[in-house]
């Protein structure tokens, strides 16, 4: 009996022993792990291309909005597309490419886990698998083939002590990855797939102070109910114009304004005029026509869109009651397209090209969901070219209106060579003085051609974007239109800084 004990002593003692030991081998997966460092995300047996990715799509809960925030793109053809918005051209490339290849020979730089209970901790967690806590919650980042079928799916969590570094899961598995990944690729705010250069100004890669001739800005509002009435309804806030003298160094903006009453309406002289105004506003709005923030699009009626497209006067009346439930009132024909009075104002950019942008300001478009405590509204942009701000070359000292000079050598005629009756005869010999005349004629002429062929840039640009903005409203919020409609007093350059 005595023995017997000893042995099963012994026996126990073996037993933790071998317990003991065992804790401190390492486990058979924490080995695989290791061995999957410096392997590719996705695995060596991925077959797929960056060019086999034809829907894109990005899941993330929002905690300031407490709801979960999606968006997806697809490919048609050649181009990406928002199928939410109606098919809006997802027009921001370089977002698009990164995430596309993001996923692509991914390497892991460590795997920190395997165990499902550590997925809230690194923010691992799929919302469709989220408690009521959402602790923990990732962003899904889904690619698909042609057919919707799935080429990745991963769920992007919290960064490392490396902000490059990102913790990751493949869906539907336990193991967490780090990798490298840029996880600002991942917004679901639509403003950050689209394209916000809505006057394609960009490329044509010229100092905004080049470009323009002046900025006209008509503030006014008017009541909602009196939208329809043909009378002028505006209460006039001001307007101004804001414009430069001077070349290079020693240019400076100026502004004229015209304050408005809502009794008297808007004064017939400017209260201010060739003030110097305050660069940071100009700077600001500068800024703004250079990128606006989309945030979301509204499709127009099919007429009023193919009355934008291709503007002609004969354009029935009908044709612009959308834009008018909208807040746009058809008022006119004018420089190639129509006119409109709007809820909240208009803004031209004027271009020293000719070209004249309006931007005018509609209806509310409900809550900005990225600010709750901002609005959003709806912005209609047009385009026409105005050819008086392009001068009509005249010869030194020539008499006559610039249009009649304007429209004798465009015409293709001969410039009179000879002096008219009665006219002194210059001095020197007629032979030099008539070389003279014909040099200059001739220089005349080249004016004029270069002339006509800004006004036909100018007229092929405003038909190329009338055609591109004519069946969106875009939906745009309060501070883009604070930036175009400063306060009055805000226009004056401060005490000490004339420019």
């Amino acid at each position: 009996m005595k023995s017997l004990l000893v042995t099963l002593a012994m026996a126990i003692v073996a037993l933790v022993t071998s317990a003991v030991a065992w804790s401190f081998i390492p486990r058979n997966e924490v080995a695989v792990s290791n061995i999957q460092v410096g392997q590719t995300l996705l695995g060596d047996d991925v077959v797929w291309d960056t060019t086999d990715v034809y829907r894109i799509s990005v899941e993330r809960y929002n905690r300031e909005l407490d709801s979960p925030t999606r968006i997806e793109l697809a490919r048609e053809g050649g181009t990406w597309v928002i199928p939410g918005e109606d098919n809006f051209l997802a027009s921001n490339a370089e977002r698009i490419s990164g995430v596309v290849s993001s996923l692509r020979d991914r390497k892991i730089l460590d795997v920190p886990s395997d165990e499902q209970d550590d997925h809230e901790e690194y923010g691992v967690v799929e919302l469709s698998e989220a408690g009521d806590s959402r602790i923990g919650v990732g962003t899904l980042l889904t690619l698909e083939d042609t057919r919707r079928n799935p080429l990745a799916q991963i769920v992007v969590g919290k960064a490392a002590a490396d902000p490059a570094q990102r913790y990751v899961r493949l869906s539907g598995q336990p193991a967490i990855y780090l990798i490298e990944f840029d996880e600002s690729l991942l917004s679901t705010d639509f403003s950050d797939w689209v394209d916000g250069d809505l006057l394609r100004l960009a490329g044509l890669q010229v100092p905004m102070a080049q470009l323009l001739e002046s900025i006209e800005i008509n503030y006014y509002f008017i009541d909602p109910q009196k939208i329809a009435s043909t009378e002028d309804a505006r209460t006039h806030v001001y307007k101004a114009r804001i414009y430069s003298r001077g070349e290079g160094n020693e240019t400076q903006w100026l502004y004229d304004l015209w304050p408005g009453d809502a009794k008297s309406g808007l004064a017939e002289t400017p209260s201010i005029e060739g003030a110097p105004v305050n660069s940071a506003v100009l700077s600001n709005m500068a800024g703004q026509f250079a990128r606006f923030r989309i945030r979301d699009v509204t499709r127009k009626a099919k007429n009023a869109a193919q009355a934008l497209a291709e503007p002609t006067e004969s354009s029935p009346e009908q044709n612009f009651d959308w834009l008018r439930s909208h807040g746009f009132r058809h008022s006119g024909f004018r420089d190639g397209q129509h006119q409109f009075y709007s809820l909240a104002g208009n803004i031209q950019l004027r271009l020293r090209s000719g070209n004249v942008d309006k931007l005018a300001i509609g209806n509310l478009a409900g809550m900005d969901m990225q600010n709750r405590t901002s609005i959003n509204r709806f912005l209609l942009a047009t385009f026409e070219v105005d050819e008086s701000i392009v001068p009509v070359p005249q010869l030194p000292g020539e008499a006559g209106s610039a249009s009649e000079a304007g429209s004798e050598v465009e015409a293709g005629s001969e410039v009179e060579a000879n002096p008219a009756e009665g006219a002194v005869e210059p001095p020197g010999s007629g032979v030099e003085a008539e070389q003279a005349d014909e040099e200059s004629r001739a220089a005349l002429r080249k004016q004029h051609g270069e002339r006509n062929e800004l006004l036909q840039s100018a007229r092929k640009r405003a038909a190329t974007l009338n055609q591109i903005h004519a069946d969106w409203l875009y939906v745009v919020d309060q501070e883009t239109v604070a930036r175009l409609f400063p306060p009055a007093d805000a226009l004056a350059a401060p005490a000490g800084n004339p420019r």
